[in-house]
C-alpha cells in the first residue's frame, strides 16, 4: 500500500509543480482593435456632417443670392470716388491720344501739300500725221493716266464726307455747305472720267485733259481747305477739355490757397496755361474761318492763305502739348503741397517739357 501513496504524492507534487508554473506566465494582453477602428469611425462621421453642411451652406447662400436681388436687395460694392490727381491723369491720357491723332491729320495735311496733279505734257503735243500708230498709242497712254488722276481724286474726295460730319463745332448749314462742294467735285471728277473712258479720238482726248488739267486747281484748293476745318475742329473741341481740366486745378489751388498753403507757384503755371489754350484756340479760330470761303477763285492767293492757316494749326498744336505737358506739372505739385511735402515746382520747367 505504500508504493500507492508514494505515487499519488508524486502525482501530487507534479500537478502543484503544474499549476506554480503556469501562475508564472503572464496573462496575455488585450487587443486595442476595436477602439481603433471606432475612433477612425467616428472621425470619418465628423469629417462627413462637416462637409455635409460646408456644401449646404454655400447651396444656400447661391440661393439667396438672387432672392435678394430680385427683392432689391442686393448688396453692391459702391466704386470709390476717383480723387482729382486720379481725374486730372485721366483727362490728360485722354488728350495726349488727341493730340495724337491731330498729328496724324497734319502729315496728311503736309502730303496733300506736296500731292501733284499726274503729267500729260509730255503726251499733250501735235500729232504728226505721217504716225496713225502713234496717235492711237498716246491716246491710250492719256486715257489710263485720266482714269488713275480722276480715280484718286475721287477716292480723295469720297474721305473728306465723314470727317466733315464728324466735326462737333461746325454748325449743320457749314457741315452741309462744305459736303455739298465736296460732292460737287466728285460727281465733275467721275462724270469727266466717264466721259475719258469713252473717247478714242485723240484731240478729243486732248481737250478732256485739259479740262481735268483745269479741274485740279479747284481739288488742290478743296481737299486742305476742308483739312484744315477738320483739325482746327478738334483742336477746339480738345480746347474745351483743357479748359475743364484746369477748372479743376484752378478750384484746388483755391481750396490750398484758402487753407493757407502756398500756391503761388502754381497760380503763375495756371496762368500760363490758360494763355497757351486761349492762343491755340484762337489760331485754330482764325484758320477755320480764313480757309472756310475759299474756292479757288484765286488758286495762288488762295494757297498762301491755305499754307498759312497749316502754320497756325502747327503753332495750335505745340501750345496744347505744352499746356498737357504743364497740367501733369501742376498736378504733381498740388498733389505735393496738399500732403505737406515740399514741392519742387520750377516756373523754368514750362520750358523743358
Amino acid at each position: 500500500m505504500e508504493p500507492k501513496v508514494t505515487d499519488e504524492k508524486v502525482l501530487v507534487d507534479e500537478k502543484s509543480s503544474t499549476l506554480t508554473h503556469r501562475s508564472r506566465i503572464p496573462p496575455p494582453k488585450k487587443r486595442n482593435t476595436p477602439l481603433i477602428v471606432g475612433i477612425i469611425l467616428v472621425i470619418i462621421v465628423i469629417i462627413g456632417i462637416v462637409i455635409f453642411f460646408f456644401f449646404r451652406g454655400r447651396s444656400d447662400t447661391k440661393t439667396a443670392e438672387p432672392n435678394q436681388q430680385e427683392n432689391g436687395s442686393a448688396k453692391i460694392t459702391p466704386t470709390p470716388t476717383p480723387s482729382l490727381y486720379q481725374l486730372v491723369a485721366i483727362e490728360i491720357s485722354e488728350q495726349r491720344a488727341s493730340l495724337s491723332a491731330i498729328d496724324n491729320d497734319m502729315k496728311v495735311l503736309d502730303q496733300i501739300f506736296r500731292d501733284k496733279s499726274v503729267v500729260f505734257s509730255d503726251i499733250l503735243t501735235p500729232t504728226p500725221p505721217q504716225t496713225a500708230e502713234w496717235q492711237k498709242q498716246k491716246t491710250e497712254i492719256a486715257k489710263a493716266r485720266a482714269e488713275l488722276e480722276l480715280t484718286r481724286r475721287v477716292s480723295a474726295l469720297n474721305k473728306l464726307v465723314p470727317k466733315i460730319n464728324s466735326t462737333k463745332k461746325l454748325s449743320t448749314i457749314q457741315k452741309s455747305q462744305l459736303v455739298n462742294e465736296v460732292a460737287a467735285q466728285a460727281s465733275s471728277a467721275s462724270a469727266l472720267k466717264e466721259t475719258i473712258l469713252k473717247q478714242t479720238d485723240f484731240q478729243a482726248i486732248v481737250a478732256s485733259v485739259n479740262t481735268l488739267s483745269e479741274s485740279y486747281k479747284f481739288y488742290s484748293i478743296i481737299v486742305p481747305k476742308i483739312s484744315i476745318i477738320v483739325i482746327a475742329d478738334k483742336i477746339n473741341v480738345l480746347g474745351d477739355s483743357f479748359t475743364d481740366t484746369a477748372n479743376k486745378l484752378i478750384k484746388k489751388t483755391d481750396d490750398l490757397r484758402n487753407s493757407k498753403k502756398d500756391v503761388a507757384s502754381v497760380e503763375k503755371t495756371l496762368g500760363h496755361i490758360l494763355f497757351m489754350m486761349g492762343d491755340a484756340e484762337n489760331k485754330a479760330e482764325v484758320a477755320m474761318t480764313r480757309v472756310f470761303p475759299l474756292f479757288a477763285l484765286d488758286s495762288r492767293k488762295d494757297r498762301s492763305i491755305l499754307l498759312d492757316a497749316r502754320s497756325k494749326l502747327q503753332k495750335s498744336r505745340q501750345n496744347l502739348r505744352q499746356a498737357v505737358s504743364d497740367e501733369k506739372k501742376i498736378s504733381d505739385s498740388l498733389s505735393a503741397v496738399e500732403s505737406g511735402k515740399s514741392s519742387q515746382f520750377n516756373i523754368f520747367q514750362l520750358f523743358n517739357p
